[in-house]
């Protein structure tokens, strides 16, 4: 799904890119630096809709636009999954200069995590049943999930499960937690991205990714009133995105 013309996807894309870079000081204003941090605060802002039309934001494969001049405009319809939410927050931090990379993979089927996160990640009760039957009969051994590859230290963000990987001999595991994600690694996969997946994890598997949320997720609550007027000046261009794309739902 591609925009009619040039003209409308410089537009909405302009929009977006003011969203991002809303954001960014958005961050800069809590003075959240860190890529850890920032992926929190990140995690916090879309599961509760400040990125989203509605204020409301829902994983819901049925429902997600792919709309492919940008695949972060999903969100702002209320619906989007893994490589929508990918998306936004890979903007975001090269907006703020961390070195970071798109991996595919195969998701295990287990997620759980062994600390609180603070936020309610949601998903569309219908979509539940069918989410798992796709899963099963279409994406077992396959890509079925995207995150985000820091280069500096192996290790990947997965905002749509709230958690962090490090990797191991190729494979990433679930940090303070169970469950894994197998990356795939090809002759089409860029050197650099093979170079930083062949190392182990070190400094990321000493880190309290529980004291993470808590602390970040907190310090976005208190900070009501820069939140409000983060969604207010985002409404308008989340509004004119949101209903641009919907007219490319089938």
């Amino acid at each position: 799904m591609f925009a009619d013309s040039i003209d409308d996807s410089d537009y909405y894309n302009d929009l977006y890119t003011q969203i991002i870079n809303n954001t960014a000081i958005f961050c800069h204003e809590l003075n959240v630096h860190d890529q850890i941090s920032v992926f929190v605060v990140f995690c916090y802002l879309l599961w509760n809709g400040f990125f989203s039309e509605g204020k409301d934001y829902y994983f819901a494969p049925q429902k997600t636009i792919y709309y492919m001049d940008n695949l972060s405009f999903s969100v702002m319809t209320n619906y989007g999954v893994c490589l929508n939410n990918d998306f936004i927050l890979y903007d975001i931090l090269v907006k703020l200069q961390h070195k970071v990379a798109f991996i595919e993979g195969y998701l295990g089927p287990k997620i759980k995590l062994d600390y609180q996160t603070y936020i309610e990640s949601k998903v569309l009760n219908q979509e539940k049943i069918k989410l798992k039957d796709q899963i099963n009969d279409f994406f077992i051994k396959r890509s079925n999930h995207i995150c985000i590859l820091n280069i500096n230290e192996p290790y990947l963000l997965d905002p749509t499960n709230n958690c962090l990987f490090y990797i191991l001999n190729n494979t990433a595991y679930v940090l303070s937690g169970t469950g894994f994600f197998k990356p795939n690694i090809d002759n089409k996969t860029p050197m650099y991205i093979k170079k930083v997946l062949a190392e182990n994890s070190k400094y990321i598997r000493n880190i309290n990714i529980g004291e993470y949320f808590q602390k970040n997720v907190e310090l976005c609550k208190t900070n009501k009133n820069l939140l409000d007027a983060f969604y207010d000046e985002n409404y308008g261009n989340i509004k004119k995105i949101s209903e641009f794309v919907k007219t490319f739902r089938k």
